[in-house]
């Protein structure tokens, strides 16, 4: 929007600076051109940023004033008035194009600061996250040795003991041990 904002002042100051009528028209539908895509990206900044709707309407209201002063330089310099566009740039349109610029400047360190506690809240959820995930795997791998570790002792350590002392009492010459 910022952008925008700052072409369509160009393209007016190309209006009143045009040499001859074609420059003039082009850097006219230029100016119509940026505005509309300053509209744009204001619309999509309440779309993504609904509580920013006073700031942003505040420069809506002064965007507006703004393109009324450059139809206004526009007119003039059709009607070949350049004394009249020039005071017209000079003392209302480059104050309102200030203006318009401030608020955006201010909008954009509003949603700075927005963007920074967002992204402090997601590294912080992330951390808690992190850890979670640890404690998870780490109990879950305790877990899965432990019951590893029991079910070892009963199907296979039990039985080979029981193997092995059966077998330590045929060699002993007891031969009517029971074999499981």
């Amino acid at each position: 929007a910022k952008a925008a904002i700052e072409s369509f002042g160009v393209a007016t100051y190309k209006v009143h600076s045009a040499s001859d009528p074609d420059q003039a028209k082009e850097a006219a539908e230029e100016i119509e051109g940026q505005y509309n895509a300053a509209i744009r990206a204001l619309n999509n900044v309440l779309t993504d940023y609904p509580a920013a709707i006073d700031d942003v309407r505040r420069i809506f209201d002064k965007l507006e004033l703004a393109h009324g002063i450059a139809g206004d330089v526009k007119s003039a310099v059709k009607a070949g008035e350049w004394y009249r566009a020039k005071r017209m740039v000079d003392f209302k349109f480059d104050p309102a194009r200030d203006d318009i610029t401030g608020q955006m400047d201010r909008l954009i360190n509003v949603l700075g600061a927005n963007a920074r506690s967002t992204e402090a809240q997601v590294a912080e959820r992330s951390a808690w996250m992190y850890r979670t995930t640890v404690g998870i795997l780490t109990g879950g791998t305790a877990a899965a040795l432990i019951g590893t570790f029991l079910l070892t002792q009963l199907f296979i350590t039990r039985p080979l003991r029981r193997m092995a002392r059966t077998m330590t009492q045929m060699a002993d010459g007891v031969l009517g041990a029971s074999i499981e």
